[in-house]
């Protein structure tokens, strides 16, 4: 299965660009890429899931809006349970590029 990450209005495209360049087997691309520019958070993430796409953002309300749609099974402290997970085996998230 071949990872597939859509990047956030929020996040600036040269990001996405950078880790295309890294991970180039990865699916990458940025809401400007598939025509999301401007979308709101629901579109955003109806197309991400329809897509199996993870979405990256720095929209903390984003996750709380995807909890709430039922699309995701998640505790609202995902992002410190996921920091706590690296530390404690002794990884970054940065180890990922």
């Amino acid at each position: 299965m071949i990872l597939r990450i859509l990047f956030d209005q929020n996040i600036p495209p040269v990001v996405c660009e950078f880790v295309r360049k890294q991970k180039p087997h990865w699916e990458l691309r940025h809401v400007y890429d598939v025509g999301l520019q401007g979308a709101t958070d629901q579109a955003i993430f109806e197309w991400a899931q329809s897509d199996l796409s993870i979405v990256v953002t720095y929209d903390e309300d984003f996750a709380d809006f995807a909890n709430v749609s039922g699309g995701l099974s998640r505790r609202r402290d995902s992002r410190a349970s996921l920091a706590n997970h690296h530390r404690e085996h002794g990884n970054s998230p940065g180890a990922l590029f």
